[in-house]
């Protein structure tokens, strides 16, 4: 494979509650390049990623960042159900190619896509009088 893979990392690690910020990020890089040999010239692809979220209950976000760990929280996401969630992360690939002094966009775009299963649990509270 051409393009880097990754994982979808959350926190909290395991059991986010509901009614609770869930932070998402992934180990996909934001920008990647890597060389080519067609007929013994080498090409040069560069890409960025666009990362596209969906959180397993009708709400996606689409960034730019990959997310980042706690405190900054870039990607968060708060459940307003408990139950099993199946989130997904899309990373569309764009960039261009160069060759010497020569390059040019890539039409269209790649996409990899990235699941996590999770379990949304309920919070349970206590009123102490």
């Amino acid at each position: 494979s051409l393009l880097p893979t990754g994982t979808i990392i959350t926190q909290p690690l395991k059991d986010p509650l509901i009614h609770e910020p869930v932070n998402f990020m992934t180990t996909v890089p934001t920008n990647f390049s890597t060389v080519i040999v067609v007929l013994r010239i080498p090409i040069t692809i560069h890409l960025t990623a666009l990362y596209v979220w969906d959180f397993g209950d009708g709400k996606t976000l689409v960034t730019k960042f990959p997310g980042a760990p706690y405190p900054a929280m870039l990607n968060q996401h708060t459940y307003r159900s408990a139950g099993e969630k199946r989130a997904s992360l899309t990373v569309r690939w764009s960039g261009f190619w160069s060759a010497g002094a020569m390059s040019a966009p890539i039409n269209g775009s790649i996409t990899q896509r990235i699941e996590k299963e999770l379990t949304i649990r309920p919070a349970r509270t206590t009123f102490i009088s």
